[in-house]
């Protein structure tokens, strides 16, 4: 999934852009924030596009709602703007768990697993 937010500055910004997922209920599941990954944004004066992609998105399928937060981070974070809902989205598994799907109740994220059969006791052979 590729998220653009678009913004415009009458200055150079040292900034942070935070994206909320919520559920239908508005329970947020999930915090998708630049800092996350290291040292602020530096976003030039001007009109310009903030980029987030998410190579591998596991919530169930269903829909969801998408609130784009942005301030400035020099030390200590200070929000200037927040949209809320400002998007809604639908996700669909797809074939992600061998075209099975979760249901309400089964949790929130889809996570695939690999799974073994190995004869004899759980502690053989691992000094367990």
């Amino acid at each position: 999934m590729l998220i653009r937010v678009g913004y415009r500055l009458d200055r150079d910004l040292a900034a942070y852009c935070q994206i909320n997922v919520a559920d239908q209920t508005g329970e947020r599941l999930m915090t998708l924030r630049s800092t996350h990954g290291g040292a602020p944004l530096e976003l030039p004066a001007g009109e310009g596009t903030i980029e987030c992609r998410l190579d591998d998105l596991r919530l169930l399928s269903g829909e969801y709602t998408l609130t784009v937060e942005i301030g400035t981070q020099r030390g200590t974070a200070q929000w200037l703007d927040c949209v809320p809902e400002a998007l809604r989205v639908h996700v669909h598994l797809g074939s992600y768990l061998a075209g099975a799907d979760l249901v309400r109740g089964q949790g929130w994220l889809a996570q695939r697993s690999v799974w073994n059969c190995r004869p004899g006791s759980p502690t053989d052979g691992d000094g367990s």
